[in-house]
């Protein structure tokens, strides 16, 4: 049971950084690129992907993972802020279908940069 408290102590801790993290990066993004938040989103998002791609990689230890993976990188990325996107901005299902298969891309696209970054570093 002190084994189970301890993983959610650290995932808890990673989380906490991670939303940290996104909002710093979000509102980062906006000021930088001053582009529409459906857009600062898909950013932020790759970002956390890459992220979550190298660390996968590059660390070893299972609580380290709990913490940077499930936690932080977790609660960085977000798919659920996506629909949000879509009800807030009114899209035409056209756009939704569009920004729904960028999304993916990118996502996709970051966690193999973020791989490949990763062993480049370990080798």
């Amino acid at each position: 049971m002190a084994s189970v408290s301890k993983n959610l102590l650290i995932v808890f801790l990673g989380a906490l950084l991670g939303s940290v993290l996104r909002l710093v990066s979000e509102g980062g993004v906006r000021w930088v690129l001053a582009t529409e938040p459906a857009y600062n989103l898909l950013v932020v998002n790759a970002v956390g992907c890459a992220a979550f791609g190298y660390c996968a990689v590059v660390i070893r230890s299972q609580q380290a993972k709990l913490f940077w993976l499930t936690g932080c990188w977790g609660a960085y990325t977000s798919f659920s802020a996506v629909s949000l996107v879509f009800l807030l901005m009114g899209l035409s299902l056209s756009q939704v279908c569009f920004y729904t298969a960028l999304t993916a891309f990118s996502w996709g696209m970051s966690f193999d940069v973020g791989q490949r970054l990763g062993r480049i570093a370990r080798s």
